[in-house]
């Protein structure tokens, strides 16, 4: 009997049993979340990222968290990991393993990856801080905003808040678009905006520099969150409302799912009706991607809630219908697991699964986005029953059970992963940290349900 077989045969008897009885109280379920979330995760982060000798964190950690011979750093890694550590110091203020993690963090962003002649902070640097292509990035730079506003809310460090605003106010000089609004995704080391790609080894970067980008959007839409709420600041407000406008009224198709790349006067680029080979040639610029809209449903949320909106309820339609949509095409309803990329083909009635990989991060955000509008639409019982299944399947498929963490990919569609590493410039402790803390907290305040 194949194994997996054996995997759905066990699914059955937990779901037969789960109809025969209550569903299990939250309270549990956030006992086994905290569980999850420190010795099972967290506490293999800390220390095994922190970068003793150069200080950061490492980049690269292998299957058993052994130290990669690559240590080259990004902003984007070295920022989420200290928003992480920053957090888990709020949230579990007994550990002080987190407390110092973070100030490594904090120092080698403001003296490595800070440009003091130009402003902003650099993309990648040498393991030891050196500049290694002097480029810079809007995504990168709301990365380090996110970072710094987390780290001050668990300092009050004045130091670190006034790095967060000298970097909102160079991404205000140079990536922000006057004319269109929004942002522009790469930026020269002096601050210009680069269109075209610097040279032919530039992979499939080189065909996204014309255009606007969702992701750099969504995520300075985060870290304009995080900052407002510590500086309510009248220029940032103004910028975190047209980030959310953008992103709930143009960037989020009335279908329910987001375009991904955009002209710099927001048409989106697709080639839907392009030939064949042209479409599929082009489907790293043109998919649905599951994991990006059930994080922004969530992320949209948070900014107009932050606004102090009176009502949000637009806000909380538009994040409705995408997780709707993802949970109807992107979802997998027998083992559970948000899909990687989707299509809509031309002519044909439902979206088709184009990468059925199902990567860590998007099952950590989906997990948390499941759980939150379960209690705020509580007859909508197809949320919680979803909810369940993702945390069985992050159970069975993503937790690392014999040495920490969680795999790159379920091992369901990508068993190799189970030897794959547990860190990388993409990989570190943000997304699932970030799902299961707010989870947890979820589950807490409402654990009377």
């Amino acid at each position: 009997m194949s194994s997996r077989l054996l995997l759905a045969i066990a699914l059955l008897l937990t779901l037969v049993a789960a109809s025969s009885c209550s569903r299990q109280p939250n309270a549990e379920l956030a006992t086994e979340f905290r569980a999850a979330l420190t010795t099972g995760m967290m506490e293999k982060w800390f220390p095994a990222i922190v970068d003793t000798e150069a200080g950061g964190y490492l980049s690269n950690l292998s299957a058993d968290w052994s130290v990669g011979e690559t240590q080259d750093k990004m902003i984007v890694t070295q920022a989420r990991h200290l928003w992480s550590a920053s957090q888990m110091a709020l949230f579990a203020p007994e550990d002080t393993r987190y407390e110092a993690a973070t100030e490594t963090g904090y120092r080698f962003l403001r003296d490595k990856m800070w440009d003091e002649e130009f402003g902003g902070f650099y993309n990648d640097v040498s393991r030891e801080g050196t500049p290694l292509s002097g480029d810079k990035r809007a995504y990168g730079n709301a990365f380090a905003i996110f970072a710094l506003a987390s780290y001050y809310e668990l300092t009050h460090s004045n130091e670190a808040l006034e790095l967060a605003k000298k970097t909102f106010h160079w991404l205000e000089a140079h990536s922000h678009d006057p004319e269109n609004g929004g942002y522009f995704p790469f930026l020269t080391r002096e601050g210009e905006v680069v269109t075209e790609a610097p040279g032919p080894d530039e992979g499939l970067r080189q065909s996204q520099y014309p255009y606007k980008d969702q992701n750099p959007t969504i995520h300075l839409l985060e870290a304009f969150t995080d900052l407002y709420k510590v500086w309510p600041d009248l220029l940032l407000e103004e910028r975190l409302r047209e980030q959310l406008e953008i992103v709930r009224d143009v960037i989020v198709d009335p279908e329910g799912f987001m375009r991904l790349y955009f002209t710099p006067e927001w048409e989106p680029v697709s080639f839907r009706n392009s030939d064949p080979k042209t479409r599929e040639a082009n489907f790293h610029l043109d998919h649905l991607s599951f994991g990006h809209d059930v994080e922004t449903a969530y992320l949209m949320l948070e900014a107009c809630e932050a606004l102090g909106e009176a009502s949000c309820e637009k806000t909380l339609a538009v994040g409705k219908r995408m997780l709707d949509y993802s949970l109807k095409w992107g979802f997998d309803k027998e083992y559970g697991g948000f899909y990687d990329r989707g299509y809509d083909f031309p002519g044909e009635l439902f979206p088709s699964i184009i990468d059925d990989r199902k990567t860590w991060w998007a099952q950590a955000e989906g997990l948390h986005t499941l759980l939150l509008f379960s209690i705020r639409f509580p007859e909508a019982r197809q949320y919680r029953t979803a909810f369940e299944l993702q945390w069985w399947y992050i159970q069975n498929y993503l937790i690392d059970h014999e040495r920490g963490g969680w795999f790159r990919d379920g091992l369901d569609t990508e068993p190799e992963a189970f030897d794959s590493y547990k860190a990388s410039i993409w990989k570190g402790s943000y997304h699932n940290g970030r799902a299961l803390i707010r989870c947890i907290r979820l589950l807490e305040e409402n654990s009377d349900l």
